[in-house]
């Protein structure tokens, strides 16, 4: 099993010597907190090299049409490094496929799309690893992380929604209320009590993701999944290293669990326990 987590801040490269793989933000990305400058990127791939932890360039955002070629320029500046690439949009496979590149340098983050083991294995096949869905029963996620090119969250904030609207521009407008739409806000349903991270970003195609209102937390329950890896999203080195605790020994405590409680309260289960199984008898069996 291997830990993969995200740069959150250029500064923050030195702590992350321990982990197997460093997902590195791009103005590209669905989402990030902060933004990594391209003049960082090489920077920061160069040095976990030297640690000898594995980039990932996320370049996970919708494409338009018009940005296509900028974006096809972009990827063709790392090729020569030693990294890989999430992708979320098909014109970034089609253009490894097109121009003959190594499919096995990309991740699909399909968000909650990747649910049953034939859609893993289609791309198992083509040699691409996969973020599975996190919001899965526990029994599902163990049949499906049975293949080795499957990725699982197994920590942080997630997005529950990701529109090409300038959703908090929009609202600005319509209310005559001045903030400033480049900030992370929360939201509020009138009828529910949890409140979810908004935010708008505007330095590539204008979007706007939500997160969800919990940080989902899968630890004492990766004894029975058993992934070939796990993405921890968060800056927080404690959790970071309760996380590579739990892999050096071989065993999710509960203890361990309890501690990642005690470091921050906003954790769930996501539906590991409440949905029921969705894979067909013919996936069980």
């Amino acid at each position: 099993m291997k830990l993969i987590t995200c740069l959150k801040n250029i500064n923050d490269i030195d702590k992350l010597n321990f982990v197997d793989e460093v997902i590195i933000p791009t103005k590209y990305s669905i989402y990030y907190d902060e933004l990594i400058e391209e003049a960082e990127i090489k920077q920061a791939i160069n040095k976990l090299e030297e640690m000898n932890v594995k980039a990932i360039i996320s370049i996970d955002a919708l494409i338009s049409e018009e940005k296509l070629d900028e974006v096809f320029n972009f990827i063709n500046q790392y090729l020569e490094s030693r990294c890989d690439f999430i992708f979320s949009d098909f014109a970034v496979l089609s253009y490894f496929r097109s121009n003959n590149l190594d499919l096995s340098r990309l991740i699909y983050s399909s968000s909650t799309y990747i649910c049953n083991c034939d859609d893993i294995q289609y791309y198992h096949d083509l040699n691409i690893r996969v973020f599975v869905s996190n919001e899965l029963s526990l029994d599902d996620l163990v049949l499906n992380c049975k293949y080795d090119n499957v990725i699982l969250q197994a920590y942080g904030y997630f997005p529950i929604y990701y529109s090409k609207r300038n959703v908090l521009s929009l609202f600005k407008n319509y209310t005559g209320i001045d903030f400033d739409v480049n900030k992370e806000y929360e939201i509020k349903e009138e009828l529910r009590s949890e409140k979810y991270i908004i935010k708008e970003f505007n330095d590539f195609d204008t979007h706007s993701v939500i997160l969800n209102a919990y940080q989902i937390c899968i630890y004492k329950e990766l004894n029975d999944i058993n992934p070939n890896y796990i993405y921890v999203n968060t800056s927080n080195i404690d959790v970071l290293k309760i996380y590579y605790d739990g892999l050096s020994n071989s065993i999710f405590s509960i203890d361990n669990e309890l501690a990642l409680k005690n470091i921050d309260e906003r954790i769930d289960k996501s539906l590991l326990y409440i949905r029921p199984s969705i894979l067909n008898k013919d996936e069980k069996n």
